[in-house]
């Protein structure tokens, strides 16, 4: 639980920074990222609303984070070509790069990740009060 935990404040931190800021929703995504793989550790000690409900939500932001962060490196990779064609790509490139951004934005706001936030703590207590009634059934 401790390492879930910290792992959740870590992600929950990075969620409160200045998601418009391309960097901060890259930190956002390594949070997510490190999130996941301790709860790919951890699952079996959790019921299946933790994978089938949180690694689910953790998972998707860390896609769609990827995604918007490929696209931020195309376009500095196309920034630094300085020809026609690649700057109408560039452009395009930039207007999809908003427009994932604008979207996750909505999806991921305060109320859904402060919902995000109780739901796994909720699990978290659930896991401590089975192990203490398992120590009791001994």
């Amino acid at each position: 639980r401790a390492t879930l935990r910290k792992r959740l404040q870590q992600m929950l931190a990075a969620s409160r920074r200045d998601l418009h800021d391309l960097d901060c929703l890259h930190q956002l995504r390594v949070a997510a990222k490190r999130l996941r793989y301790a709860m790919e550790v951890f699952a079996a000690c959790y019921p299946p609303a933790f994978q089938h409900e949180l690694y689910v939500e953790v998972e998707r932001v860390q896609e769609d984070l990827g995604t918007i962060n490929d696209l931020r490196n195309l376009k500095a990779t196309l920034l630094h070509r300085d020809t026609e064609p690649l700057s109408q790509l560039s452009r395009d490139v930039d207007r999809d790069l908003r427009k994932l951004q604008i979207q996750f934005l909505h999806r991921w706001s305060r109320r859904k990740h402060a919902k995000f936030h109780r739901r796994f703590e909720e699990l978290l207590k659930g896991s401590s009060r089975r192990v203490a009634a398992a120590r009791e059934h001994r």
